[in-house]
């Protein structure tokens, strides 16, 4: 549903293939998202009890054509966000459509984990597919 939202925010943005150009980026946040362990991530939210937590253990899921692949989409993004800078807002702009759930700080969260998630691509492609268990 977040990813039809694009459709209608592109509407308004004057940038070639804007939302394949968006939606490829949301993917990134999304699987960035999933990859923040749960302690990281109820911390964000203020959810949830750390005692209540399993320790989170990253092991590699994938082998040397996960990596490759994982590199390349890497390459993608920051080829998409190095020409089109307007990107990450939009992003914010399509993923706070949720902020209709009861969620604090809905809007904060959102911006914060959008700019971290984006953060994390200054590591660069190997560190950052390491990260997430793809090399």
């Amino acid at each position: 549903k977040v990813k039809g939202g694009v459709s209608l925010v592109c509407s308004f943005l004057f940038f070639d293939e804007c939302a394949d150009k968006v939606n490829a980026v949301i993917d990134f946040v999304v699987n960035y998202i999933k990859s923040i362990d749960a302690h990281e991530l109820c911390s964000k939210i203020g959810n949830c009890d750390d005692e209540d937590l399993p320790e989170p253990v990253v092991e590699l899921v994938g082998d040397e054509e996960s990596c490759n692949k994982c590199v390349a989409e890497y390459e993608k993004i920051i080829s998409i966000i190095t020409e089109n800078p307007q990107v990450k807002s939009t992003i914010k702009t399509v993923l706070s459509a949720i902020c209709f759930l009861p969620i604090d700080n809905c809007s904060q969260l959102i911006e914060d984990v959008v700019d971290e998630a984006f953060a994390e691509l200054e590591m660069g492609s190997k560190d950052l597919c390491a990260k997430i268990g793809q090399c």
